[in-house]
């Protein structure tokens, strides 16, 4: 099981460089310098390629928990390769990129989200559960716009248990597919013929064309469960870095208060703390390529078929670009020198496989964490949140913390 511990081991394992992960200069390639790992993905694109069937096995071995997300999203553009992945970058991209959902739509879904989970909480609540139940609430509407509510009800359902079922390592596959199933017909051709102008239903179903519309269901589901993330582990995990810090995040809930979603996407303050959690927590912790040819990575001989591994979790702790690298300090992304910080991120990828979605990320997680401070103040006696390997690096669930509830919400 990869958790704290074991990144760390393989951290030290990297020594802040590149380094091969066995012993005798054996195994794969462990690239934790956030310029090399820049390097790999961008210089060295064509060297380094995208494996469709064994990159990610390489480095989370063969488990089933890999087996059951590739049957939902193999057919995605993350899990493509080559020709599929050409004729899929340019609409994804720009369906992303034209998605129009506005700050106070995201807001309003985390508002409802939250509220409906008031009505039921207790003293103690799941930080991570609430995330998980907003994230998927945000990513629904951004996908097919406004539902009535029992129908919104049914499919956040379907979405949570996929969600849940998938991020399993030992989930039974029959499970899996009648979960994968539910989810998908909620993405029927007919729901995403009728979802409305501006949502990512509708801009993907536009760009994609009728001709080639086969992927765009997975695609959709790809944007919730790897998409999903920064924002529901993103929020948890915000609030709990800013619940044990000097002021217990008072003054950055006294910023938010009273302002509107437009001004939680052009907060710095809220920008930063999303950038320093997403840099402490990637949830994308490695990103796993294969050499197609051989030559030299910076002084390395690379032979065919040798794996690569750019290990985000290590450089977004490098020395050379983040003191007290441990350390939760989100004014290291303000300033002159923030500049610097935010080019050493790397948990969206870089180079020409770059994640089109990120800007789509980070707004929605800075409108979460700006509404979700608007609405609950959690206890000094939250737990660290402890990070553990499912698809995504992510909370271990529950993640649970005394909270109050604010007036006026």
């Amino acid at each position: 099981m990869l958790n704290d511990a074991a990144l760390r081991l393989l951290a030290h394992r990297a020594g802040g460089g590149i380094r091969r992960l066995l012993p005798g200069g054996r195994g794969p390639l462990l690239v934790a310098h956030p310029a090399a790992i820049e390097d790999l993905l961008s210089s060295h694109a064509d060297d380094f390629v995208k494996s469709v069937d064994d990159a990610m096995r390489g480095v989370a071995g063969r488990a089933r928990l890999y087996d059951a997300f590739r049957t939902v999203t193999g057919s995605t553009l993350g899990g493509s390769g080559g020709d599929a992945w050409r004729r899929r970058r340019a609409p994804t991209a720009t369906a992303l990129g034209r998605h129009a959902a506005t700050p106070d739509a995201i807001a309003t879904a985390a508002r409802e989200t939250l509220t409906a989970a008031r009505a039921s909480a207790g003293p103690v609540v799941d930080l991570y559960g609430l995330g998980r139940r907003v994230a998927a609430r945000v990513f629904l509407d951004a996908l097919l716009g406004p539902l009535d509510p029992d129908e919104r009800a049914r499919a956040l359902d379907a979405l949570l248990t996929l969600d849940a079922l998938v991020n399993r390592p030992w989930a039974p596959r029959p499970a899996v597919r009648r979960a994968h199933e539910d989810a998908r017909a909620l993405l029927s051709p007919a729901r995403i013929a009728a979802a409305p102008t501006g949502t990512l239903g509708a801009g993907l179903r536009d760009e994609a064309g009728a001709e080639d519309a086969d992927w765009v269901p997975a695609e959709l589901l790809a944007f919730y469960l790897v998409g999903g993330e920064p924002v529901a582990a993103g929020m948890a995990q915000s609030l709990a870095l800013l619940a044990r810090s000097a002021d217990g995040g008072a003054a950055l809930r006294e910023a938010v208060r009273g302002a509107s979603p437009a001004a939680f996407v052009e907060s710095d303050a809220l920008a930063a703390v999303v950038l320093e959690t997403l840099r402490l927590y990637p949830p994308v912790w490695a990103i796993g390529r294969t050499a197609s040819r051989a030559c030299d990575f910076r002084g390395h001989a690379v032979r065919p078929g040798d794996l690569a591994v750019a290990f985000v979790w290590g450089a977004h702790r490098h020395p050379d670009y983040f003191a007290e690298p441990d350390r939760f300090r989100p004014e290291r992304f303000l300033g002159p020198a923030g500049g610097r910080a935010r080019a050493a991120l790397r948990g969206f990828g870089a180079g020409p496989r770059r994640c089109p979605g990120r800007s789509v990320a980070l707004r929605n997680a800075s409108v979460v964490l700006g509404t979700a401070l608007s609405m609950l103040e959690v206890g000094a006696m939250c737990p660290s949140p402890r990070p553990i390997l499912r698809i995504t690096l992510r909370p271990q669930s529950p993640l649970e913390a005394p909270v109050r509830w604010l007036d006026g919400t």
